[in-house]
């Protein structure tokens, strides 16, 4: 039987998939590339999430999450990417910052997976008598989360003083 958490994952990788498919037969827009690029790397977490959440095989888990955060590493840069490209704002520098922090941040994921660091990704623990987190996790993944969540702030701020000031269709 399938727990609920890899339910949710296989829901969130057909759910991207099929959004990505979509966009990409109907956008020719580069505001289209952009959200089929955010869809495939959400896809990618969602299957990892799924095969790391049905499997007991400690080997396995950490491959599955390892290839999991290759998408999440990618998760918030390509939201706040979408969210400029959508609101048509300009913001070359801090894009920059946020790709080279983002670039850190994959490839301390990659250094994980090929065993020369243990800095993301370090340990697995058994959660709901079901399936295997990470946890606790590398001296680096804290400082990944807080710039997951700033991102995805930044971008809703981005997006709610846009909403303040725009009118008509804009607007909505």
């Amino acid at each position: 039987m399938m727990n609920f958490f890899a339910a949710a994952g296989l829901a969130t990788c057909v759910s991207s998939v099929l959004f990505g498919i979509f966009s990409l037969i109907k956008g020719k827009k580069p505001l289209h590339k952009i959200w089929v690029a955010f869809n495939l790397v959400v896809a990618l977490w969602g299957f990892s999430a799924f095969k790391f959440s049905t499997t007991l095989d400690q080997q396995r888990v950490f491959f599955w999450l390892y290839v999991g955060h290759v998408g999440v590493a990618l998760i918030p840069i390509l939201y706040i990417r979408f969210v400029i490209e959508l609101l048509g704002i300009s913001r070359p520098k801090a894009l920059r910052l946020i790709y080279a922090v983002g670039a850190v941040f994959f490839t301390l994921n990659l250094l994980d997976f090929a065993g020369i660091t243990k800095l993301f990704i370090t340990h697995l623990r058994f959660v709901f008598n079901e399936f295997f987190v990470d946890s606790p996790t590398g001296p680096a993944y804290p400082f990944f989360v807080a710039f997951f969540f700033y991102l995805v702030g930044y971008a809703h701020w981005l997006a709610v003083r846009e909403v303040r000031v725009a009118q008509g269709l804009r607007r909505v």
